[in-house]
């Protein structure tokens, strides 16, 4: 929930009565009221004038985003009147639908929405906003025949949002790829955007965008498997789409808030006990840095703060010595997350930040571009830290006196240490990787993706190896390498004197191979030597089926594999080469599989070797399942089936489902879990009912209490099925 200096809830005929009152001398303020006190609310704002308020967020408390969206409540006239009575807005927030009809306003600079506000048929704002810096839209979208569709944004927001710098449709259930269509990434808006976050269906196409946009420096995505593959990728949570609610639970979140605007919010006497603060897409100087470090001295419950994704540029050195001299010493926060603020040349006042919280168990320092004198100060100050699990680092200075200061950071402490889009020379890496594992005795995790220009050599390769050789307690990697036979084989070397149990590899392009390297298909049987490996991620060349049937020899050898991820080749090629990767897979202990190709899934569904399997939504789900409809109802080895990913169940993805579960007498569990209304739950947890073989069905659908009776009543009486209800939707 987002926080305000003053929050109204307007139920009554006297709350209404008082609204005029309450809003006098007032800034900020949250609104919460049901749908039918809107109109009243919104008339009595429009009657006078409130210069002073410059920050105004709209929730309507019984808000459904999957209630049909109708017309919009004010009339044009009405809705002109009401923006006209706010004339020095800068930020405004709406939860609902169909709350007024457009939008235009000369000051306003930031605008968040949730569901479609302005009707079915307007996308927001509507209307012309000169000044409107950031916009955040979040909606789901095939609800009661609404629809939008990706070449319907650009024209209607091009010629209107000339200032627009931040653009967030991470909640944006956009009918198609936004990427793919391509007017958005092709228009005079997008050519000016800073930021922007991707909707979840368009993730796929995050190279081709990227490419398109000149002056984006940050790209968000709600899929965390796009992590570091590029530095201007951030992972975000995608927004919920909830109503207003007074409840405090601890976890408060503040958006788009300057220096003023977080002073106004009166944190500081905030009831309750405040565990985690988030304060996302800030731009705090000095004095709101003063104000954060005011706020956590004041609840020394305080456990998380969260500055990731500024607005701007972020927290700079000055700040960070106003923050670390305001708040003092804290002994209760346990996470500190700075990604996305620039760093560079701070590096003195971070460590003394550092060095006041003394029992920081997690330090998120990715993407803040730190200098080799920013390193110099900070390493040290974080080896100190006597409970450090979790680091995450990134974008640090590549020189090689960076890594020689890296080289000395020792923690007997950490467990999952992660280094992102760092490109050290072969020598920085010697640096960084020596006595490593001695270094960090307890290490579990160790995420260093490079990105492909700079993956790993057979070299740097070595290293690695050599500075975990018969480490104890290092279970889970992850790294970028290139496609060279020398390289493979340390890698294999690594996990055969190591009891790593998880792997996830990336392979660069062939043309990486530098020159002189040899590149053998067969050098991946390497990996057979895994000492203790049960999960395999791998992203290989597609085209190498040669490659791809080595690994598959590989980890049929192993009597610990359990699961695999991400194996994608092209499957229109040699026949009897694929039938024989299909074989020899099917000749494993490999029994789960995810984001697995389509034709494969079938091959190996049709040998029995799936019990296992989760098959990722994407963009058009029913087309995949019936993709693989053939291998799913003809296979009797299948006892789970897991849908997951971004975006949301529609009508055509039932049928489909169903109409397979009814085929398939061998499942046993189903989870779907995605985001779904409840009466497609309910009509599916119906046709459940009536299978006997079925033991657990899991759905993502956000349902009531009232909702979610009706789901499982809909099972029968006679059904022996467990439902699961409101389960949280899984990402990849």
């Amino acid at each position: 929930m987002n926080a305000a200096r003053l929050v109204l809830t307007i139920d009554t005929a006297k709350d209404l009565k008082n609204l005029p009152n309450a809003l006098r001398d007032v800034a900020a303020v949250e609104l919460c009221l049901p749908t039918e006190r809107w109109k009243a609310v919104a008339s009595a704002i429009a009657k006078e004038t409130w210069p002073k308020l410059h920050d105004l967020r709209i929730a309507l408390v019984d808000f459904d985003p999957r209630e049909e969206v109708g017309a919009p409540a004010l009339t044009a006239k009405a809705s002109a009147a009401l923006w006209a009575s706010l004339p020095s807005l800068t930020h405004l927030g709406l939860k609902g639908h169909a709350l007024c009809r457009g939008l235009a306003h000369p000051t306003l600079e930031s605008l968040d929405v949730d569901g479609y506000a302005f009707g079915a048929g307007a996308l927001v704002p509507g209307g012309e906003c000169p000044m409107l810096k950031r916009l955040r839209w979040s909606f789901s979208c095939d609800e009661h025949n609404v629809a939008v569709p990706p070449e319907a944004l650009a024209p209607q927001w091009d010629q209107r949002l000339p200032g627009l710098t931040t653009l967030d449709l991470t909640g944006a259930d956009i009918d198609g790829s936004v990427v793919d269509e391509g007017s958005l990434p092709a228009s005079k808006l997008f050519s000016h955007l800073e930021v922007f976050g991707l909707p979840p269906g368009s993730a796929d196409g995050w190279k081709k965008l990227l490419a398109s946009a000149p002056k984006l420096r940050a790209l968000l995505v709600t899929a965390p498997h796009l992590a570091g593959k590029d530095p201007r990728i951030t992972v975000v949570e995608p927004p919920s789409q909830v109503g207003g609610d007074s409840d405090f639970d601890g976890d408060l979140e503040v958006n788009a808030v300057d220096d003023e605007a977080l002073e106004k919010e009166n944190l500081i006497k905030r009831a309750g006990p405040l565990k985690r603060l988030t304060v996302s897409y800030h731009d705090l100087g000095d004095a709101g840095a003063t104000t954060l470090g005011r706020v956590a001295a004041a609840h020394p419950e305080l456990e998380t703060l969260n500055l990731n994704n500024p607005e701007i540029y972020g927290w700079r050195a000055s700040a960070l010595e106003a923050f670390r001299t305001a708040i003092g010493r804290h002994e209760g926060l346990k996470a500190l997350h700075l990604r996305n603020n620039h760093l560079d040349g701070s590096g003195e006042a971070l460590a003394g930040v550092i060095r006041q919280l003394p029992n920081l168990e997690t330090l998120e320092l990715s993407q803040t571009e730190l200098t080799e004198a920013d390193v110099a100060f900070v390493l040290p100050a974080i080896a100190r830290l006597a409970s450090l699990r979790e680091l995450m680092l990134g974008d640090l200075d590549k020189s090689e006196a960076s890594a020689r200061v890296c080289r000395a950071f020792s923690s007997l402490t950490l467990e999952h240490l992660e280094v992102w889009s760092t490109p050290f020379s072969e020598a920085g890496w010697a640096h960084f990787f020596h006595d490593l594992g001695k270094r960090l005795p307890q290490l579990k995790s160790l995420r260093v993706p490079v990105f492909e220009a700079y993956a790993f050599s057979a070299a740097t390769m070595r290293r690695l190896g050599d500075a975990f050789a018969g480490h104890a307690h290092l279970a889970s990697i992850s790294l970028d390498i290139q496609p060279s036979t020398g390289a493979w084989q340390a890698l294999g070397a690594l996990v055969a004197s190591t009891p790593i149990t998880h792997l996830s590899v990336e392979e660069a392009k062939k043309e990486r191979v530098p020159e002189g390297e040899a590149c053998d298909s067969d050098a991946i049987a390497a990996l057979g030597e895994a000492k203790a490996l049960e999960s395999l991620r791998v992203d290989l060349d597609d085209e190498d089926l040669q490659k791809h049937l080595a690994l598959a020899s590989a980890l049929a050898t192993l009597p610990t594999m359990r699961d695999l991820s991400g194996w994608s080749l092209n499957e229109d090629q040699d026949r009897p080469t694929l039938d024989k990767i299909a074989d020899t897979l099917a000749s494993s202990t490999i029994r789960t599989y995810r984001r697995l190709a389509g034709g494969m899934t079938n091959a190996l569904l049709m040998r029995g070797a799936i019990e296992e399997l989760w098959i990722p939504a994407g963009y058009n789900l029913a087309a995949r399942l019936e993709h693989r409809a053939k291998g799913l109802v003809a296979t009797k080895s299948l006892r789970s089936l897991t849908l997951y990913g971004e975006g949301e169940l529609k009508k055509n993805d039932a049928l489909v489902l169903a109409s397979i579960l009814e085929r398939n007498s061998s499942l046993r569990e189903v989870q779907v879990r995605l985001q779904m209304k409840a009466a497609m739950a309910k009509e599916l947890a119906k046709r459940c009912g009536k299978l006997t073989h079925l033991e657990v069905l899991t759905l993502g659908a956000l349902a009531s209490d009232k909702e979610s009776a009706a789901i499982v009543g809909a099972v029968g009486k006679g059904s022996a099925l467990k439902v699961v209800i409101n389960a949280r939707p899984l990402k990849d």
